[in-house]
């Protein structure tokens, strides 16, 4: 199969790279090889600028490809029909949650909070987005263990944080092994889902309160959806077309300088009803989690106590695994 061009370094030293900077990266890349290039990661992906890429259904083998812990059968890896009926049996739990119950779990999260010296948004964003799913969306038996279970899964030291281990790494099945017992039967088709339920919102979230530390004014809900463009949760929109792995960047896509003009500013004047603003992925792959998400932006961020970013300078987006981060995991005060 003849790839499009794209950068020539060791594929090595492009994964370092993209990780370090994706942002940089893939503007440079652009800026060389116009809308359609190839990136050597992982594996050989197919940059591409059209967003009807997204139309297409088959994206759980381009998904499994670079997400080992997308189970063939889960919501994530699935396709054809197998996706289609696991997309059901999730679809209507996100639709019933109600602001109250998110904001009456979130408050009991941010009354602990530190308050005058740093601490990670990031982390503390994740323990209330699991708490939400582990309590609104699974009904655990025990929600205060299903949220210890998710931590000791996916969390991980480091300055930005490493990845975390493939799927079947041994050290990742250990890790896995008290989420697993308490998911019990059909663990391999739910955890993916454990793990989107809480790192997507817990970044998008972190995100917001990072922006708002940084740059004051009102949490508006255009607030939320221009840090939502500047700082998307996902790396890209994966698909697997005649055996070729593409993917739409949401951060080449939200920096399309046709779409939304001057890209690299903070603006809250845009139009985010743009086939290119993605956040939530698009198509019949659209994040099934995209009502829940809504209303944890909704009902959490006027809860936040008055917030300032520790460091002048922005934090950087970083890739970690599938999604973005700010590299230092949003380090901010509280007053």
């Amino acid at each position: 199969m003849t790839l499009p061009p794209g950068p020539d370094p060791p594929a090595l030293a492009q994964a370092v790279a993209y990780h370090r900077d994706p942002l940089g990266v893939l503007l440079r890349a652009r800026a060389r090889y116009g809308p359609r290039f190839t990136l050597r990661v992982t594996k050989p992906i197919v940059l591409v600028s059209d967003p009807a890429v997204m139309a297409d259904a088959n994206a759980g083998a381009a998904r499994r490809a670079v997400l080992p812990l997308a189970s063939p059968r889960s919501l994530f890896g699935a396709d054809g029909a197998e996706h289609t009926a696991e997309r059901a049996r999730w679809e209507n739990r996100f639709h019933q949650i109600s602001d109250d119950a998110i904001a009456e779990i979130a408050e009991r999260h941010i009354a602990a909070w530190p308050r005058g010296r740093p601490f990670r948004l990031l982390e503390r964003m994740r323990d209330i987005a699991s708490d939400v799913f582990g309590r609104l969306i699974l009904r655990a038996d025990d929600p205060d263990a299903y949220v210890a279970a998710v931590r000791r899964m996916l969390r991980t030291p480091g300055n930005p944080p490493l990845p975390v281990p493939a799927a079947l790494d041994p050290v990742f099945q250990w890790r896995a092994a008290p989420l697993r017992a308490l998911l019990g039967e059909g663990a391999d088709r739910m955890i993916v889902v454990c793990a989107a339920g809480q790192e997507p919102p817990a970044i998008a979230l972190a995100n917001v309160g990072y922006e708002w530390a940084r740059r004051g004014g009102e949490l508006t809900p255009r607030f939320v959806d221009e840090t939502l463009r500047l700082r998307p949760s996902a790396s890209a929109a994966l698909r697997e077309i005649d055996g070729e792995t593409r993917a739409l960047s949401s951060l080449l896509a939200h920096h399309d300088p046709k779409a939304f003009p001057d890209p690299h500013v903070f603006r809250t004047d845009r139009d985010y009803d743009h086939p290119l603003y993605m956040p939530f992925g698009g198509g019949v792959r659209r994040c099934v989690g995209e009502p829940l998400a809504r209303a944890q932006l909704r009902a959490i961020p006027p809860l936040l106590p008055r917030l300032k970013a520790v460091h002048p300078r922005p934090e950087r987006m970083v890739v970690r695994g599938t999604v973005l981060v700010p590299h230092r995991s949003a380090l901010v005060t509280a007053t």
